[in-house]
């Protein structure tokens, strides 16, 4: 018997923190719980960050007041602070205010990517700070000396990552396949949709754009030069990833596509029957399917095999990339 760890899958992908282990979507509710815990265990650390003077006594999750519940109560010895947290850029200063109201707090924290301007910087009382400053903290800090401590701060800067809340140096940036068949081309453009065959664990998970290299038959067809004119062999087009799901039959896709139009508000997106029908054609294994935003033209000259590999001939070998790897392969090609 041996102590390795092996990879925790959930709904394919590889779940890299404790956190994600509970639900594959980032919810405010399980990152305020996380962050609460953690200043419990390093109070004086965090309140020195946000401003609240005095002795910690207590932290309170959701603490239920006449107008809901506030994400985080902390009592000092000095008075109480509200930190109210968001996933996004809402900025939440109305909201904090009615809880500080409520509670008759002296301070209040907003945990948002809102950038506040200079003269909101400067209402006393209010501080802001996003994700990134509490990873900061966790990370530079030297105080973090306890196991537990630095476990869950540890594990919150990976649910962070994982969910592309902070930058992450570690993750590939774009997802690249060889595309050869007109039905592909049609998924790309008009579907808004790439498949590959699934393989567990794989890299692909972590990536936030795909970007097709069209090969020389591409180019060269008669149905894609009708729909698309112009269409040239190579690298040339990039799309952010929305999703990534598993599915086996078309049946499956279009159930995912249904799903995924009702959670991100996109009515016409990922519609590609006809296509999704040529490329199972029949078969049933299980397919990766990433649903794409809408592709946009990066390099009007699209970049050859020849400047990202040094046997033109064969498909990529390398699927995983950075932008900077593109354009110093597409700056070379210029020369």
């Amino acid at each position: 018997m041996t102590s390795e760890a092996i990879p925790l899958l959930r709904g394919g992908s590889v779940v890299s923190s404790f956190a994600g282990a509970f639900g594959a979507k980032v919810k405010e509710t399980r990152l305020t719980a996380i962050l609460g815990y953690q200043i419990a265990l390093e109070p004086k650390l965090f309140c020195d960050e946000f401003g609240i003077l005095g002795e910690i006594e207590s932290v309170v999750l959701e603490a239920p007041d006449d107008r809901g519940r506030s994400d985080i109560l902390i009592k000092s010895s000095d008075g109480l602070g509200v930190v109210e947290a968001k996933i996004d850029a809402t900025n939440s200063s109305k909201q904090a205010q009615q809880y500080a109201k409520q509670h008759h707090a002296k301070w209040q924290v907003l945990l948002t990517e809102f950038l506040p301007t200079p003269e909101q910087k400067e209402n006393p009382g209010i501080t802001y700070c996003c994700w990134r400053d509490i990873a900061k903290l966790i990370q530079e800090n030297p105080q973090f000396l306890s196991l537990k401590a630095r476990f869950i701060g540890q594990d919150l800067i990976m649910y962070l990552k994982e969910h592309h809340m902070i930058p992450d140096d570690e993750v590939d940036e774009i997802y690249t396949r060889d595309i050869n068949d007109d039905y592909s081309v049609n998924m790309f453009f008009k579907g808004h949709v790439y498949g590959c065959q699934y393989k567990e664990g794989s890299r692909l998970f972590k990536t936030h754009y795909f970007a097709p290299y069209f090969g020389k038959r591409i180019s060269a067809s008669k149905t894609v030069q009708a729909l698309h004119p112009g269409m040239k062999a190579g690298v040339s087009y990039i799309a952010k990833i929305i999703a990534i799901e598993t599915g086996e039959t078309p049946r499956d896709f279009e159930a995912i596509a249904k799903e995924l139009r009702k959670r991100h508000n996109r009515r016409k997106e990922w519609n590609c029957s006809t296509a999704i029908k040529e490329f199972f054609g029949g078969k049933r294994f299980a397919y990766c399917f990433i649903f794409l935003d809408e592709p946009r033209l990066a390099f009007d000259e699209p970049i050859q095999k020849m400047y990202l590999q040094k046997s033109p001939k064969y498909t990529l070998a390398q699927k995983l990339w950075s932008f900077d790897e593109f354009y110093r392969a597409w700056e070379r090609q210029k020369q």
